[in-house]
């Protein structure tokens, strides 16, 4: 005796289609409405940004002042 099965497998198939809608139509509901993030404000013209660094002028001097690092010492040529 022989069964059939291709109607089991188009009921199940046909339940996890209603299954996978359900659960869209779901997500859309429960899902926030899209509202676009606001712009952030530029900083006025005249306002002065500090980041943190130095004048160039005192960079300069400070560089001015500190002794250069040490030379490394020539390699010696072997062999002549």
């Amino acid at each position: 005796m022989k069964r059939d099965w291709g109607w089991v497998y188009e009921e199940l198939a046909d339940l996890q289609s209603a299954d996978a809608e359900e659960l869209r139509r779901q997500a859309e509901d429960e899902a926030a409405p899209f509202a676009p993030r606001p712009a952030p404000e530029p900083a006025p013209a005249d306002e002065v940004v500090d980041l943190g660094l130095i004048p160039y002028e005192d960079a300069l001097d400070q560089v001015r002042r500190t002794s250069p690092p040490p030379r490394h010492p020539r390699a010696r040529r072997r062999g002549r």
